[in-house]
């Protein structure tokens, strides 16, 4: 009798520690958002005292996905300012800011997401079933958060080569062409000229300083005048003469 009444008390008890569920804020808690600008969001999730940090996160990250979509965003980027806000009661409460950005770019986790990506990941977890201990019920359940690692964040379609396999068995590009179309239309084009040899620079000759000579001292009388048949120029000088 005494284990029959323990069984029916059991699951009273439970829902008394019941954490908080994904859903709009109210009097136990929720997600509540607020329009900075056109693109930058802010984004609260507060849980109750038997919510565990890893459910809050996951709701706020589901939340972040989900309110990116609606706005018609492709991805968004978490900006430093997310943490752990103060709160009063035991209340465990993530706020924090996005930035909603539209395709093409890199989704680089946990900075930047990818929202269908993420919203689909954390789907089975929000809305699936919750696991519950001795004291508390409605958690999401511990899991690999494979979404939070850069590794597995999927990049933009628009950088992805596709090659989905066409009717003829023939690998094709994203562009639409086959690679034996590709190979037929580079052998259509033109051939490109050919490139000659570089010709060596022209070797300009510098120009030569004029030469240098050395001065003359100038011839000074060193006796009398006397006519020769033949004078030299200090026979000259002697008689007057100026050599140049």
């Amino acid at each position: 009798m005494k284990m029959a009444l323990l069984g029916l008390l059991l699951p009273t008890a439970l829902v008394g520690c019941q954490a908080t569920r994904y859903q709009p804020a109210a009097d136990a808690g929720g997600f509540a958002e607020l329009e900075l600008t056109d693109d930058i969001w802010r984004i609260r999730f507060m849980g109750n005292a038997y919510t565990t940090r890893e459910t809050a996160r996951s709701y706020w990250l589901y939340r972040a996905a989900e309110l990116t979509i609606s706005k018609g965003y492709h991805g968004f980027e978490v900006l430093p300012q997310i943490g752990l806000a103060p709160s009063r009661g035991g209340a465990l409460v993530i706020e924090g800011e996005i930035r909603m950005l539209k395709a093409p770019f890199e989704f680089v986790p946990p900075r930047t997401f990818n929202a269908e990506s993420l919203k689909g990941a954390l789907d089975p977890h929000v809305n699936g079933a919750k696991c519950d201990t001795r004291t508390t019920s409605g958690n999401i359940c511990p899991h690999a958060q494979d979404y939070l690692l850069a590794k597995s964040g999927p990049k933009p379609a628009s950088s992805r080569a596709e090659t989905p396999p066409s009717s003829s068995g023939e690998l094709k590009f994203k562009m639409g062409y086959s690679i034996r179309e590709q190979a037929d239309r580079r052998a259509a084009e033109p051939a490109a000229a050919p490139v000659g040899e570089p010709r060596p620079a022209p070797v300009v000759a510098r120009p030569q300083a004029p030469p240098i000579t050395a001065a003359v001292p100038a011839l000074k009388r060193t006796g009398p005048c006397e006519v020769k048949p033949v004078m030299t120029d200090q026979d000259l000088v002697n008689c007057g003469a100026r050599v140049r």
